[in-house]
């Protein structure tokens, strides 16, 4: 089922797709949140981000009054939800589409969205404020070259999951602000990069309550001139945050290129915070092994990297995003298993 959405007053409950997205007419515009019941804080938190000056490297939130379409996701106290959405155009449709989403979790609600780019050129921005006690888990596949951006607030002992699957050209911004104590966010990522797909991302995990929680692992494979650069930062302004941090990249092509900046920034004392990057090629002593084992060469660097791969999908030390990948891991493994497959694997 196609649908065009629209400005919605309470929870979507459907699962539908974007397509031939229309410019010029029942867009959504900022203006038509004054016109709905919605909570007078949420109403306040969205004045406030739009128009806030802090948030400036690198998420300039540009012509805030511009129209554009979107949905508006208010999960009530305690409830629990899931939605689905397919960013899809036809190939005729060269223009790239802007939507701006809106996410407000009540204390101790949870939400899984799911958002899927295919075949597509869309530029997202996903606001969330995330009470007390809620969780906000987010799946994100792109198969297209289309960008987007995430702004996040947690609030005391709230959550925040995000796990990205690249398979096409992609850009990614992301920025957390753990604005209370007791908060948790986790990001993963994996790429996908051939022939001359290029990848970028900034991901910013600010602590300003202590005792949060923040976990940052981007996992990437390149190959033919394919071109890959994460920035990764964590600054920590509050005592008792526990931060790692891991960028960590594969490389089957001489001709790929690879920049990744991991960064630590600590204002206080009493945290406990790990960072840190690592590029290099297939193990050839394990290709080795494998060979003396009867698998040929193609056969065992598939393997390698499918695992290599797969670790993403891994569990953590969460139980809420651990139900969450159990979830959606038996989906993404097969389409993991098929990516490594379209590698050219005579490294």
């Amino acid at each position: 089922m196609d649908v065009n959405i629209r400005l919605t007053e309470n929870i979507l409950n459907w699962q539908g797709s974007q397509t031939h997205l229309p410019k010029d007419e029942g867009l959504f515009s900022l203006s038509s949140l004054r016109n709905v019941e919605f909570p007078k804080k949420f109403l306040n938190w969205v004045d406030h981000t739009l128009n806030s000056q802090e948030n400036l490297v690198p998420f300039p939130v540009k012509n805030s009054s511009e129209p554009s379409q979107g949905v508006i996701v208010w999960v009530k106290e305690k409830e629990t939800k899931e939605l689905q959405i397919n960013y899809h155009q036809s190939d005729h449709h060269i223009e790239s589409h802007k939507i701006r989403n809106f996410f407000f979790l009540e204390k101790g609600s949870s939400l899984n969205w799911m958002e899927h780019f295919a075949n597509s050129s869309f530029q997202t921005e996903n606001y969330v404020f995330v009470e007390e006690g809620a969780v906000f888990n987010q799946l994100t596949v792109n198969q297209s070259r289309s960008s987007s951006k995430v702004y996040c607030d947690l609030q005391e002992k709230s959550s925040f999951f995000s796990l990205d699957i690249n398979l096409g050209s992609w850009s990614k911004c992301v920025q957390i602000y753990g604005r209370k104590p007791g908060n948790v966010s986790v990001v993963r990522g994996l790429n996908f990069l051939k022939q001359k797909d290029q990848s970028s991302w900034f991901v910013l995990n600010q602590h300003d309550g202590v005792s949060g929680h923040s976990r940052q692992w981007y996992r990437s494979i390149l190959s033919d001139r394919s071109r890959n650069s994460i920035h990764s930062k964590v600054s920590i302004q509050a005592q008792e945050t526990d931060s790692h941090q891991l960028l960590q990249d594969l490389i089957l092509s001489p001709y790929a290129k690879t920049e990744n900046k991991p960064e630590l920034e600590v204002a206080k004392d009493q945290v406990k915070a790990t960072h840190g990057a690592t590029t290099g090629t297939p193990n050839p002593m394990e290709i080795f092994y494998m060979n003396t084992r009867g698998i040929s060469k193609e056969k065992a660097l598939e393997f390698l990297i499918t695992g290599w791969a797969e670790c993403i999908l891994s569990e953590s030390g969460y139980d809420s995003f651990n139900g969450f990948l159990k979830k959606i891991a038996p989906i993404l493994q097969p389409l993991v298993k098929k990516q490594v497959q379209q590698f050219h694997l005579t490294y």
